[in-house]
């Protein structure tokens, strides 16, 4: 091979090597990997045979939600224009400021859903695939950390909307390799039954904690803010047990991204995840039912709100 024919195979190689590793940390994409390098050979290389790396297919409708989406988070931090709407809710309740945090969770679980399309389509291992979204929930979560410029470790904050992000991230991720490791090609809905079992199990136990768990000097099942001694009920009193008071958002107050609510964030996420695979392969027309039957769920069913609760804890 002449030294021009070695320095364009390894621009080659370099190039996908450094294409691939990009996909590996960045928001899932559908691509196809089909491009190839013939073997080496002792004579010169027909370059010309080498098919050139399709072009990357964006999912456009995903990544407009997630520009406005981004918009409209920054117009809030900015004081959302001293405009009603942009405010966040006082305590429970929900206005579009509210509507930033699981719409990111909604988004999340759409590019899972992708991803796990393209490492289906690569053949890669669940297991695999369960290692490689357990090193981006870990990133995620120290990423976290180091926005809450942890400085003092007996009192910085541990929990945060990236910590949350994190742990939705691996819930769902966990679900969804217990679904692909019970796969049936005889049994289609089992895959599913496994992952819904899972994330049964997470919803039930935010609610039972929620409800039914006793809380020192509180009502059972109490969500409000008028009791000074116990403001949120057992959502404080899970945070204080597993994070301790000192690391929460303000010692002493409910934390509005605490345990309890990172399982909802991870129902939410996985609620995109599988909303979101059904938008991506369904005709216009299904579509467009869909969007009505959650506007029509969500206005008639006051509990379809409990998941998208935000607690301002202030």
């Amino acid at each position: 091979m002449t030294p021009q024919a070695q320095d364009n195979h390894a621009s080659v190689c370099v190039e996908k090597s450094a294409r691939d590793s990009f996909a590996a940390v960045t928001t899932p994409v559908m691509e196809d990997d089909s491009a190839t390098v013939p073997p080496m050979s002792t004579g010169s290389v027909d370059f010309s045979s080498i098919s050139p790396p399709l072009k990357k297919v964006r999912v456009v409708c995903l990544d407009v939600f997630r520009g406005v989406t981004i918009v409209i988070m920054i117009f809030v931090n900015l004081g959302g224009g001293g405009l009603e709407p942009f405010m966040h809710a006082g305590w429970n309740g929900l206005q579009p400021a509210d509507c930033v945090f699981p719409f990111f969770a909604w988004i999340m679980g759409v590019t899972m859903n992708i991803g796990v399309a393209s490492h289906a389509k690569k053949g890669t291992a669940p297991w695999r695939m369960l290692r490689d979204n357990l090193i981006r929930s870990i990133k995620l979560f120290l990423l976290g950390m180091f926005v809450n410029n942890v400085r003092n470790l007996s009192t910085g904050r541990i929990t945060g909307v990236l910590q949350s992000f994190g742990f939705a991230y691996l819930v769902v991720s966990i679900s969804v390799v217990l679904g692909l490791y019970c796969k049936s090609d005889v049994r289609k809905w089992q895959q599913r039954a496994v992952e819904g079992v899972v994330m049964t199990g997470v919803v039930a136990t935010n609610l039972l904690l929620t409800f039914f768990l006793s809380v020192p000097g509180c009502p059972t099942g109490y969500l409000g803010n008028a009791i000074e001694s116990c403001t949120g009920g057992a959502h404080y009193y899970i945070d204080q047990l597993i994070f301790g008071d000192a690391h929460l958002y303000y010692p002493g107050h409910i934390d509005p991204e605490g345990f309890l609510n990172w399982l909802m964030v991870s129902f939410v996420t996985y609620l995109g995840y599988v909303i979101g695979g059904v938008f991506l392969a369904a005709p216009a027309w299904v579509l467009l039912l869909l969007v009505l039957l959650v506007v029509l769920v969500s206005t008639t069913n006051g509990v379809g709100w409990l998941i998208l609760l935000r607690r301002s804890g202030k």
